[in-house]
C-alpha cells in the first residue's frame, strides 16, 4: 500500500465518523465531489492548504491524518 492510498483511507475513516458523505465533505471544502473522491481513493493528493482546510474542518492535527 502506498502512501495516497493510506492517507485516502484515514480521510474516509475521519469523514464517516463525523457521519458525513464525500458530497458533503466536498461541499464544506468547496470543492467537487470528484475531487475529493480522489483525495479518499489515492488518485491525487490534497495541496498542503487543502490539508489543512480538512484538518480544520475535521478537528484533526496533520500527523492523525498523515500517520
Amino acid at each position: 500500500m502506498n502512501d495516497l492510498e493510506n492517507l485516502g483511507e484515514r480521510l474516509t475513516e475521519l469523514r464517516k465518523n463525523r457521519g458525513w458523505t464525500q458530497q458533503q465533505m466536498a461541499e464544506k471544502l468547496c470543492i467537487a465531489r470528484s475531487t475529493y473522491a480522489y483525495y479518499e481513493t489515492g488518485g491525487h493528493a490534497p495541496s498542503i492548504e487543502m490539508l489543512l482546510r480538512i484538518c480544520r474542518l475535521l478537528q484533526v492535527s496533520v500527523g492523525q491524518v498523515l500517520g
